[in-house]
């Protein structure tokens, strides 16, 4: 019967440190998850956004370079080809962007 009683008294020690340590690690994992959704939250605000904001942005370029060549096409029809060549210079000859020069050319190309 002494062993029987023994048994039972080591076996709710072990239960006891057991249950212990299980809180123990689930109040480390419970940490260990907040650090991850603090992370995830920074990652997203400074740098998933920025890739995001710099996507659009780079579309929205790409859109308004097209929309100029196009408007240079209308307006100087067959000649368009020469302004074109001649927007490949503008940034180093007048420190204007070639977007901005086929736009400005097609403006005065409506104009005149």
């Amino acid at each position: 019967m002494a062993n029987v009683a023994s048994l039972m008294a080591r076996l709710g020690v072990d239960i006891t440190e057991f249950q212990s340590g299980m809180t123990k690690a689930q109040k480390q994992l419970t940490t260990f998850g907040d650090a991850a959704v603090r992370t995830g939250k920074a990652m997203s605000t400074y740098l998933t956004l920025p890739i995001v904001a710099a996507g659009v942005a780079a579309f929205k370029m790409a859109s308004d370079y097209n929309e100029s060549i196009n408007k240079v096409d209308v307006a100087f029809g067959a000649s368009s080809a020469a302004v074109k060549e001649w927007s490949k210079t503008t940034l180093e000859s007048f420190g204007i962007a070639r977007g901005t020069a086929l736009d400005m050319a097609a403006t005065y190309g409506k104009v005149a």
